[in-house]
């Protein structure tokens, strides 16, 4: 799946995968020495472990954006219920972890579903970062940002943060429209007030001819 759209986002290269996974990995053997670790050490790395997962779902929760970070084999790493609900994506189909799921679930709702499928899969393993507009079928609008999800110096996946600034776009538009209206009506009077100037300028020429004076003073912008 004001610039930088998310806190999160900007904070390091990106959120973490699984980290309950790689504390499975690690608990059996120590890298350093090759020895086994005890039940007390294997007890405390995975509650380290599982402390630090709980609190990067805690700042992913805190923030008002959707965030959705998926690794380079389309498997969800981490999205947060503000995704879930910006995207209207069922519970079921975000515990699925299926990234190629979720996005034949959300293209459905977009105006330009081709689109944003070429742009999510040019991203995907390149090392761009990345802000665009979607658009809804309903009307809604999001502001996309996207960086590169780093482990080691390697782009492992992509984080995804989503903005609704829906209300923004129709706040802008109104304004937009509201000046369009003031400029055709500013030119409709300037427009008015040179014919009747030109009239004026008619009116004396006629006068003039009958050998009577102006009736008009018509003073020009350059005088």
């Amino acid at each position: 799946m004001n610039t930088a759209s998310s806190p999160l986002l900007q904070s390091g290269n990106s959120v973490k995968p699984d980290l309950r996974s790689q504390a499975e990995k690690k608990v059996a053997v120590s890298p350093e020495n090759d020895k086994c670790l005890s039940l007390n050490e294997t007890r405390l790395l995975i509650r380290e472990l599982r402390a630090s997962e709980g609190q990067l779902q805690g700042i992913l929760e805190s923030t008002a954006d959707g965030i959705l970070a998926v690794d380079n084999e389309g498997k969800v790493v981490k999205a947060n219920s503000r995704f879930a609900e910006l995207w209207r994506v069922p519970e079921s189909l975000l515990k699925s972890r299926d990234d190629n799921a979720l996005l034949a679930f959300v293209v459905k709702q977009l105006a330009e579903p081709e689109a944003f499928l070429r742009k999510v899969q040019s991203l995907y393993k390149s090392n761009a970062i990345d802000m665009d507009i979607i658009v809804f079928n309903d009307g809604r609008i999001f502001e996309r940002y996207s960086i590169p999800m780093l482990m080691a110096g390697s782009v492992s996946g992509r984080v995804w943060s989503f903005r609704d600034i829906t209300a923004r776009k129709l706040a802008e538009a109104e304004v937009l429209k509201k000046y369009n209206e003031l400029e055709r009506i500013n030119n409709v009077m300037v427009g008015r007030e040179l014919r009747m100037i030109e009239l004026k300028a008619e009116v004396n020429a006629l006068l003039k001819a009958a050998g009577q004076p102006d009736k008009y003073r018509i003073i020009r912008e350059d005088e």
